[in-house]
């Protein structure tokens, strides 16, 4: 695990999510009282960037299959488009860029003079929400054999506290009532999440192109089918595709997944999918 660049990755990107994630929660309050509005409408605008919080986390898991779905009833399943956006770091891209616009537009913004457009970037803030999320559904889904599986999920937790002890460390009150010093780390912070990001994306495809080679020395398919996206359906009427186009074929390459349920690694399985 701890050679294992990816494991380093999944903390980077839950200490630098974590660390805005933080401070927005805690002074989040108080940076809107910095666009000029009183107790009672900081309460109310609350309100609403709750809700917000919900619907982009639901959107965000919903988007992960949605161009899959649509792919499908479009009849090309088997095509590019439906494998394509079966995916999460494109969804954990596209609600970082809204953060980061966000915070850079409150930290530029002028204090009562701009009440108009602070608020809706305030509530455009809450697009990070789904981030965090789909980082812990990321890392299980591209981490295997039990005891890696527990130390991974255990260094992303450290990654997710320490940023939670960080972040509000950056809001120092004597900034107040703009907080100019703290939003402008908002701005750093997901900039570098995004980044990151963009780095594991890389890598994972490096690593299925590595085990695409392995599998080839192995005397295997090059190619094998990802069941991890599909649904108990699909992943049924799958297999048995893949089966009946073996029995008939015949090439007496040797059989994949035979080693399915061993307590490998996903670096020592060559048959490990990694989902980007």
């Amino acid at each position: 695990m701890i050679c294992d660049l990816k494991s380093w990755c999944w903390l980077g990107l839950m200490f630098t999510l974590h660390i805005p994630a933080s401070g927005v929660t805690n002074f989040g309050p108080l940076i809107l009282r910095g666009f000029g509005f009183d107790d009672y409408h900081v309460m109310l605008f609350q309100m609403p960037y709750g809700a917000c919080q919900l619907i982009v986390i639901f959107l965000g898991f919903v988007s992960t299959i949605y161009f899959y779905s649509l792919a499908k009833s479009l009849n090309i399943h088997d095509k590019w488009l439906s494998k394509r956006y079966r995916v999460k770091s494109y969804i954990i891209f596209c609600a970082l860029l809204p953060a980061i616009a966000a915070s850079g537009k409150s930290k530029t913004s002028k204090g009562p003079s701009s009440t108009t457009d602070r608020p809706s970037a305030y509530y455009l803030l809450s697009s990070y929400c789904v981030v965090g999320p789909l980082i812990v559904n990321w890392q299980s889904s591209n981490t295997a054999g039990h005891s890696k599986k527990t130390s991974t999920t255990a260094i992303t937790t450290m990654g997710s506290v320490g940023g939670s002890i960080v972040g509000p460390l950056l809001f120092d009150p004597k900034d107040k009532p703009y907080y100019r010093r703290g939003l402008q780390s908002l701005v750093i912070c997901f900039s570098t999440c995004l980044l990151l990001t963009v780095m594991t994306t890389l890598y994972l495809k490096h690593l299925n192109r590595v085990n695409r080679r392995r599998r080839i020395a192995a005397g295997k398919k090059a190619d094998i089918v990802d069941y991890s996206m599909m649904s108990i359906e699909e992943a049924e009427a799958e297999r048995a595709k893949q089966s009946s186009q073996s029995s008939s074929e015949g090439d007496g390459m040797s059989p994949t997944g035979t080693r399915a349920f061993d307590d490998l690694t996903d670096l020592q399985n060559d048959e490990f999918i990694y989902v980007y």
